[in-house]
């Protein structure tokens, strides 16, 4: 019996082989697609997707003309950057100040903010896609080796595997929105401030209302982040003194801010790489390799 075993399993390699290959190719043509994804928010939420992009095309339209108009302008909802647009607005229709350098600055800015949710979004796919291929490959094993060799296994012996790799996934996905929340919850509340700082002082809002708005107290603490907060107390006590406000420190902030976001996405990715090792190790290989054991057993158990 064994020896029957052993060679419905040499026959069964070959289609097994196609089989892992295709499985290959879809998964590289999926990792392929991914970067054409947006997916926005703590722990990307679907409903949510593409909101990015919309409200950069809205802006391209966002002109004079436009908001001579009169008509009202509704604006995709998108992170904090479609309030500090609101706050723009009003601002031009109060006073008629020129909010048309600080909407291009928005722009660029949205742009930034679009690109880094994609590396985002494609590490989490990226990884799913890997541990899919895993998963694939498992099954298609266990299916040869059941159908082609008409080897026995227990069905609960199938079940505990193929439910200890979902539950891999599902502590994946779990794990990777606590650091998603961990690295870049904090971060969007400083951003939003330093934003909000540069924009409000440049289209003359009084001190005390600034204040007021950013809220600086409020703030997630953050210790990678406390001399970005020390900055822009250090330039609303400058303004309150000397009522001096030098355009390039706005300029600078924004810039630190980016590069700080940049330096947490590198931690973030470094972390992500880690915990898929760990899950792939633990819940996948384990579960394989209990799968291979299984058969064995079940060949001897026929011999």
């Amino acid at each position: 019996m064994i020896g029957s075993g052993i060679a419905y399993l040499q026959v069964m390699f070959l289609p097994y082989l196609v089989s892992t290959f295709t499985i290959c190719l879809l998964a590289f043509f999926f990792l392929e697609k991914l970067p054409l994804f947006d997916l926005n928010s703590k722990a990307w939420p679907l409903k949510e997707k593409g909101h990015g992009q919309k409200l950069y095309r809205e802006l391209l339209s966002l002109n004079r003309a436009k908001l001579a108009s009169g008509k009202s302008i509704e604006l995709t909802r998108y992170k904090f950057f479609t309030e500090l647009l609101d706050e723009l607005l009003v601002s031009y229709k109060q006073t008629g100040a020129n909010i048309f350098g600080h909407i291009g600055e928005l722009r660029k800015n949205l742009l930034k903010d679009i690109k880094y949710e994609k590396r985002l979004s494609g590490a989490r796919g990226s990884s799913l896609a890997e541990m899919g291929m895993i998963f694939g490959m498992s099954a298609l094993f266990t299916i040869f080796a059941t159908s082609y060799a008409e080897i026995q296994i227990e069905g609960v012996a199938l079940i505990f595997a193929f439910g200890w790799q979902a539950l891999g996934v599902g502590l994946f996905l779990f794990a990777l929105g606590k650091l998603r929340q961990k690295h870049f919850r904090p971060f969007q509340g400083y951003l939003k401030a330093a934003s909000f700082l540069d924009i409000f002082i440049k289209t003359g809002q009084p001190v005390n209302i600034i204040a007021k708005k950013l809220a600086l107290s409020s703030l997630i603490k953050d210790k990678s982040l406390d001399h970005l907060e020390d900055r822009m107390e250090m330039i609303l006590e400058q303004i309150k003194s000397q009522g001096i406000y030098d355009s390039a420190q706005g300029a600078e902030l924004g810039a630190e801010c980016w590069y700080c976001y940049e330096e947490k996405l590198d931690r973030f990715f470094q972390e992500i790489k880690r915990l898929k090792l760990l899950v792939i190790t633990l819940f996948f290989l384990g579960s394989y390799l209990f799968i291979f054991f299984s058969l064995v057993g079940a060949l001897q158990q026929g011999h």
